[in-house]
């Protein structure tokens, strides 16, 4: 299970930078980043709720465990799962925006912020120029 799961999460950080910069600027790469953050979200949310109901069943046990000290430490080891669980989830849908956001706009990619793009003469306006 963790060999289909690591070979997946390689495959992905390979293929989807290599199709988002293949489709290049238009409607397809928009179709394409929508199409990935539907997906995102459907994923989160379906972890989101998967966790919680974890945490309830794991409520539950920790409830109904007044004799068996083992289910105790079940139910703790339950919620600590769910919990680290959800906050994957929600980092997940951080990373993607963030890579979302370079693929799109690679030239903000800077460490210095500002913006590199070369402004031509017909990108002024008299607004620009000091004293208007």
């Amino acid at each position: 299970m963790r060999k289909i799961l690591l070979i997946s999460v390689v495959l992905s950080v390979l293929i989807v930078p290599t199709v988002s910069l293949a489709l290049g600027e238009g409607p397809a790469t928009q179709r394409f980043l929508d199409l990935v953050g539907n997906i995102k979200n459907l994923a989160v949310g379906l972890l989101i709720a998967i966790s919680t109901l974890f945490i309830i069943y794991a409520g539950f046990l920790y409830v109904t465990s007044a004799t068996n000290p083992q289910n105790i430490t079940q139910a703790k080891d339950i919620i600590t799962y769910a919990i680290i669980g959800i906050v994957v989830a929600l980092l997940s849908q951080v990373i993607v925006g963030v890579v979302t956001s370079v693929l799109t706009n690679p030239s903000s990619s800077g460490s210095s912020g500002s913006s590199s793009k070369i402004r031509s003469g017909s990108d002024y306006r008299a607004s620009d120029l000091p004293g208007f």
